[in-house]
Order: structure tokens, then sequence, then C-alpha cells
């Protein structure tokens, strides 16, 4: 009994909370006004003209010397008496070959890379000097010779044997200055002379 008093409870609360017939018809009403309605309009819309599109020209997108090509950068180095790894072209075609050396006051490094087979876009040349060695006159014969290219190659070499004296003295010396397609940069990082001959054309 006390279950069938309880369970009635219940009914008639929910019975009580829910709205009449009235509440459901208004709350419908409600509804149908604030949805808007879809009235189509026909717009006059212009046919879309078709602009021809000009073809793309073939340009390189890398940098490269215009006066040096690969073996004449490979043969200023077996000319100083550097040896020169055997170069790996990759699939794109551009390469990285370095190349290795010594003197009687220290060793040689070096580097060819470029961006196909025959363009030359960077030259690397590097030397390490033994402890209390003098490499001055080994410098100043040798680093001209890796600018010895181009338009601007007297004034190239002018620049190098100008600087090259500071930069064996000084320590965190770096110098660099364009000419042309060229930016050379001297540099003296910790005791280690080295010489990059960029491409900026």
């Amino acid at each position: 009994m006390k279950k069938n008093v309880i369970l009635s409870l219940i009914i008639l609360l929910l019975a009580a909370c829910s709205p009449s017939e009235a509440e459901i018809q208004a709350a419908i009403n409600q509804t149908k006004t604030a949805r808007p309605t879809l009235t189509p309009t026909v717009t006059n819309t212009p046919e879309p003209t078709v602009t021809p599109t000009p073809e793309p020209t073939e340009t390189t997108d890398f940098l490269y010397f215009i006066n040096l090509d690969y073996s004449q950068a490979n043969d200023m180095f077996i000319e100083t008496g550097i040896f020169c790894n055997e170069r790996v072209i990759d699939d794109d075609g551009s390469y990285e070959q370095e190349c290795f050396g010594s003197m009687d006051d220290g060793l040689i490094r070096g580097m060819i890379s470029g961006h196909s087979e025959d363009t030359v876009s960077m030259l690397f040349f590097m030397v390490v000097p033994f402890i209390d060695s003098d490499i001055t006159d080994f410098c100043k014969k040798t680093f001209p010779e890796f600018v010895d290219f181009g338009d601007s190659a007297n004034e190239m070499q002018s620049w190098v044997l100008d600087n090259i004296g500071k930069a064996i003295k000084n320590e965190e010396f770096e110098m660099d200055k364009s000419f042309g397609d060229t930016r050379l940069i001297l540099s003296n990082p910790s005791g280690v002379i080295t010489l990059m001959v960029i491409s900026s054309h």
C-alpha cells in the first residue's frame, strides 16, 4: 500500500509539472515566428571572365658565379697542392666537395659547393697553423689565388692582400666585402684563418 501511495504521488507530481496543451501550442507558435523563412530572390550574377595567366619564364632559383665553373674552381685547389675528395652529386644536381692538404706550418682545408654540376656557388679555404708558426707568407701567396676570377679579380686580390695580415694578427677578426656577384668574408676565429668566397648573383 505504501508503494502505491508513493507511486501515486510521483505520477501526480509529474502531471502537475507538465505543460498544458495551450502552453505547448503557444511554444510552437513562438518557435515558428522566431525561425526565419527563406524567400528566394533572383539576382543577376555576371559570368566570370577568363584572364589568361602569363607563362612563367624559366629562371634559376640558386646563386652561382658567372665567371667561375667547377673545373676552374677544382684547378685552384689542385694548383695549390690541396687534395680534393671525389665529388658526389645529389639527385637535384647540387654538390659539396671537401679538400685537404698540409704545409710545414699547418693544415689546410677547403670546400667547393654548387647547385648544379657545372656551377660554383661557394669556395671555402681555411689554414690551421701549428702553434708558434708563421703562416703569413703562405697566406699572402695562396689566399689571393682563390679570388682570381671574374671582372673584379684584381680588386678582390688587392682587398685580400690588404687584409690578410690583419686577419693573421687579430683573433676574432672578421671582415667582408662584395665585388659584383662575389662576396668575400675573411676571418680569424680563434687563430684559424678562413676565406669564404660566396656568390651573390
